[in-house]
């Protein structure tokens, strides 16, 4: 696909590429988007651009120059009219935002960990429970989140990040008895999360590299897919047995904003062996 965000890009380019990628999104919601009242012959399927521009209201050159990726302003209260002119969900708007008004977003990550984070993930115990930054890196652990998942390790390429592990631990495709499901799932989490900054060079590494290292990365992301953290249950393996599990995506607000919490909480483990 043409949307492909895993190419490099320089800082230059970084602006012209989240443009391409808002142009790209736009066009292909509205052009998902059945008329309401169907008529004459169309060219191209879904609303015209004149209709999508209307129902926000707004002038057609002004939202064709959003869909051509020109260098334009918008305000957040024309963006909330254009998402509903296009019938976005709640994750999509979101998305929508990143891309055209990244500046609303969190502010990356503090490099150093605050010590308010440290305490919130220890303090979860007897709960795993791990936090990470912007880009899915584990910056913080306790002790039943190394024995649920195995060992973390900051700053390695695959321990140290959540999205890495997913798709490069063998391990961790074993754990998790739904490991497609949660594999798209995080992946679609990921492109959400990362959209007001999709061409950092943090973004734009990881992407590159798990799509060079894992090919079925590759093939989802290339899918396009959007979620928002979910909250549901997990079935995890643990040696001939499954445990079920919920999990919870925590943003902590103050010393800790930046970063999240996933929280894990145990539910009936059934008696049966593990499926396979």
């Amino acid at each position: 696909m043409k949307d492909y965000t895993g190419i490099l890009t320089t800082p230059f380019t970084a602006g012209a590429a989240r443009r391409e990628e808002l142009a790209r999104f736009l066009r292909a919601r509205r052009e998902a988007l059945a008329p309401q009242r169907p008529g004459g012959r169309r060219r191209t399927p879904g609303l015209r651009r004149e209709e999508v521009a209307a129902e926000a209201g707004i002038s057609v050159t002004w939202y064709t120059w959003l869909e051509q990726a020109r260098d334009v302003s918008v305000s957040a209260e024309t963006l909330r009219r254009v998402a509903r002119a296009l019938q976005l969900n709640e994750t999509e708007e979101h998305y929508l935002t990143g891309l055209a008004r990244p500046g609303d977003f969190r502010a990356a990550s503090p490099e150093k960990v605050p010590e308010a984070l440290l305490t919130i993930v220890q303090g979860l115990s007897p709960h795993p429970a791990y936090a990470m930054d912007r880009v899915f890196n584990v910056v913080a652990w306790n002790d039943p989140a190394e024995t649920l998942f195995g060992a973390f390790t900051t700053g390695d390429p695959v321990t140290g990040n959540v999205l890495a592990r997913l798709f490069l631990d063998p391990e961790w495709k074993r754990l998790f008895v739904d490991w497609p499901g949660i594999a798209r799932s995080a992946v679609a989490q990921f492109r959400t999360a990362t959209a007001a900054f999709a061409q950092d060079p943090e973004v734009t590494g990881l992407v590159a590299r798990l799509c060079d290292e894992a090919p079925v990365f590759a093939t989802v992301w290339q899918a396009a897919e959007l979620a928002p953290s979910p909250d549901w249950t997990k079935v995890i393996r643990r040696g001939n047995r499954t445990e079920s599990w919920r999990y919870s995506v925590l943003r902590p607000e103050g010393a800790a904003k930046g970063f999240t919490v996933t929280l894990y909480l145990p539910l009936t483990r059934p008696e049966g062996p593990a499926a396979t």
